[in-house]
């Protein structure tokens, strides 16, 4: 977009250019002045979004050369040329290299002139991160699509829509099943981790029934979670439990746990699922029957570096749990697991209540499906 294209702008589309740039952007007035800044210029110079943009203005332009500022933007005016230059700048407690782009811009409103400056990483160590980063995030979502057809494919054939299999070839597509809702669930949780490390997971906070939640899992998982003939009893102290935070991100957390608990887990042995009450909080338990695990292989699973590069005493943990407790922190949550001798496993997390449970008592039962 040119000069006088911009010119020819509405003032409140330019606005919401500005805010939907992918890039630090900002507009200011001829006495460094900031009017309005994206979100990118906010995270970039590490500034809240509570703050008054007097004060941002002061902070950003006490930290640059503003005889040298003010030179560039005179000679802007004068030429009515945009401008290009190579600057360094500090974002928070690191100076980084970025090229600047500035061009002067007229609020057809008043017919005052200002700036509009826009801020282009120039580092190349950020800049092949970020290209890596959204390789894997690409690769990522692009293979969840084989992924849930082939789910869907066989659960077509264990529901008999092509004909009727015997037990051998229902054991053996149950297998494939299992296999292939592990490898779908380590791309989501790959995803996941990408949105996660790069700060791009939104935060919807609303109230809901996390007994009706856990439900959910069960009927959209159905056949994976009962891929190796476990007998799962659900005990809840109360019909209605209702939490605050974000919904799918503890959904994601609850499936997690959940399905950890199926693959490491003993064939047809009990899962018992728990929601309790203790005081103003909330506790969610999965205990499962599997291989005792010391403490120091718990540690071990919930550091993502070590899950990457090792298998933790022959159990391959992959990243839901690291993940789980990394969404958990984000709403508020903790984790909390345990290990007997006798392998009685026990993964799940607490936090704060909203809303009152109902007076009736829950009931523990056997789930089949």
């Amino acid at each position: 977009m040119n000069r006088n294209e911009i010119f020819n702008l509405n003032h409140n589309e330019l606005i919401k250019i500005i805010e939907t740039l992918p890039i630090a952007a900002f507009i200011k007035d001829f006495n460094n002045n900031i009017k309005i800044a994206n979100r990118e210029f906010f995270k970039l110079f590490k500034f809240n979004h509570l703050q008054n943009i007097e004060e941002i203005s002061n902070i950003f332009y006490s930290k640059i050369n503003i005889n040298k500022t003010n030179e560039e933007d005179l000679k802007i005016l004068e030429t009515g040329e945009n401008l290009i230059i190579d600057k360094e700048m500090e974002t928070g407690e690191e100076k980084k290299k970025f090229k600047i782009y500035k061009t002067l811009i007229e609020n057809p409103e008043d017919n005052t002139k200002q700036i509009a400056v826009f801020i282009k990483n120039d580092n190349p160590d950020d800049i092949t991160k970020e290209k890596n980063n959204n390789i894997i995030a690409t690769l990522t979502h692009d293979l969840k699509t084989p992924a849930v057809a082939q789910i869907k494919a066989i659960e077509l054939l264990l529901n008999g829509k092509f004909g009727e299999i015997n037990e051998s070839q229902r054991s053996f597509l149950n297998d494939i099943l299992c296999s292939c809702n592990n490898m779908l669930d380590m791309l989501i949780n790959m995803l996941w981790l990408y949105k996660f490390d790069n700060k791009k997971i939104a935060i919807n906070i609303s109230s809901f029934d996390i007994n009706e939640l856990v439900k959910d899992i069960f009927r959209e998982n159905k056949l994976a979670i009962n891929s190796k003939k476990h007998i799962f009893e659900f005990n809840n102290k109360a019909l209605r439990i209702y939490i605050k935070a974000d919904k799918m991100h503890i959904k994601r957390i609850i499936s997690n746990l959940i399905m950890n608990a199926v693959n490491h887990s003993r064939e047809n042995s009990v899962i018992t699922i728990e929601t309790d009450l203790e005081g103003s909080n909330f506790i969610f338990r999965v205990k499962n029957e599997g291989k005792y695990l010391s403490d120091e292989v718990l540690k071990c699973i919930f550091d993502k570096n070590k899950v990457f590069t090792q298998k933790t005493d022959g159990l391959s943990t992959g990243l839901g749990l690291y993940l789980s407790n990394s969404l958990l922190e984000l709403n508020g949550g903790k984790l909390l697991y345990s290990s007997l001798p006798e392998g009685i496993n026990t993964f799940g997390f607490t936090m704060s209540l909203s809303g009152t449970p109902s007076n009736n008592k829950g009931v523990q039962s056997a789930v089949t499906f």
